[in-house]
């Protein structure tokens, strides 16, 4: 409960009594993320201000105006965060999501794409039809996902994020389902960026890093995933985390449906 003139409305005893000037409050912790607090704050229409507690003991409180002020400065922040090409979140929202990821006892999973020959394909048809491939794929990610708790992240090039706080019923096979979907999907539209000859022939001729001319075929997309939360806490920092995430990418783009997942320590294709 909360009252912007509480200690004045105290004094004053024409009121009556304390529920006639005392309204409800919503209540966050100190340690909470700040979308968490905002939408504890969004909940609930009549609210004036948000209580913060440590420990569950009282601190303080945020008011309206001030949560509006760093609404504002998120948002500013955030725009500057944003990839140009795709307009979607950059590292500093991505790192932020994984390190709360790997801190939560919640269900997560975090997914990593990178396109399979997006180099020879961006040298042969030119730059502007490899940003269409990278636009094209983020509106896939945009319109495939089904979680309201969720984050596309464009980690930069031809690579991307996807991050979900999942809900105690949301299962792994439902989200696998939404990654296969995706990596199916681009595999099939970016059909339409050949040629009639690489099309039909089913690769195109491109210079590989040594500088020799190579058959390349069809560009797709891999997908490594990470699920957390699934079975017991893991507990590993960042250079084990990048770590799995570079086996399940080399595993990922060897699989026959582009996808690598692990769970409890165990590789799944």
């Amino acid at each position: 409960m909360y009252s912007n003139y509480g200690k004045s409305l105290l004094y004053n005893i024409t009121q009556g009594s304390l529920k006639n000037i005392v309204s409800h409050c919503g209540r966050a912790d100190i340690n909470d993320p700040l979308d968490k607090i905002l939408k504890i704050y969004a909940f609930d229409d009549d609210n004036d201000a948000i209580l913060i507690t440590e420990d569950e003991k009282y601190i303080g409180y945020l008011s309206s105006k001030v949560l509006l002020d760093i609404v504002n400065e998120k948002n500013i922040v955030d725009a500057k965060d944003q990839n140009p090409l795709t307009g979607l979140s950059g590292n500093r929202i991505i790192n932020e999501f994984v390190a709360n990821a790997m801190e939560s006892k919640d269900k997560v999973m975090m997914a990593y794409f990178d396109f399979d020959n997006f180099k020879p394909f961006n040298d042969y048809y030119g730059f502007r039809k490899g940003d269409r491939a990278i636009t094209l794929f983020a509106d896939i990610l945009r319109s495939s996902i089904g979680f309201e708790e969720c984050l596309i992240g464009h980690v930069g090039g031809d690579d991307f994020f996807l991050g979900w706080n999942l809900k105690e019923e949301d299962t792994f096979e439902k989200v696998y389902a939404i990654i296969l979907e995706i990596v199916s999907k681009f595999s099939e539209d970016i059909k339409s960026f050949y040629c009639e000859q690489g099309l039909s022939s089913g690769y195109i001729m491109a210079k590989n890093r040594e500088g020799a001319l190579q058959k390349f075929p069809l560009m797709t997309v891999s997908a490594a995933v990470i699920c957390h939360g699934f079975g017991y806490q893991h507990d590993f920092d960042d250079n084990e985390l990048n770590e799995i995430f570079g086996v399940l990418k080399k595993t990922a783009k060897a699989s026959f449906n582009h996808i690598a997942c692990v769970d409890l320590g165990v590789i799944k294709n």
